[in-house]
């Protein structure tokens, strides 16, 4: 996945009229994972690729420029955050 983390709790006391999850609803192009111990975080991002996790394979996609500026861009206009996206490796 290609994206940022953000604080829930954080995002929660900002004056935006929508929850989280009421954003993620209405969103193809920008997912959300939530994560931490009590799901106190969320990534919000795009999920590039699933691998079969039986073969022990970790293969990293690798976006262009042009990739990662929009999906920047689409987190920024849908949740309203700028930041540094990063490369996460999830698992189920």
């Amino acid at each position: 996945m290609y994206g940022i983390v953000v604080s829930y709790n954080e995002y929660s006391e900002t004056k935006t009229s929508n929850t989280i999850e009421e954003l993620l609803k209405n969103s193809d192009d920008v997912q959300g994972i939530f994560t931490g111990r009590y799901k106190d975080f969320v990534i919000l991002g795009k999920i590039l690729e699933y691998v079969d996790n039986s073969k022990n394979l970790y293969v990293v996609p690798k976006l262009n420029s042009a990739e990662e500026f929009m999906i920047r861009k689409e987190i920024r206009k849908k949740f309203g955050i700028e930041g540094e996206c990063h490369y996460y490796f999830i698992r189920k």
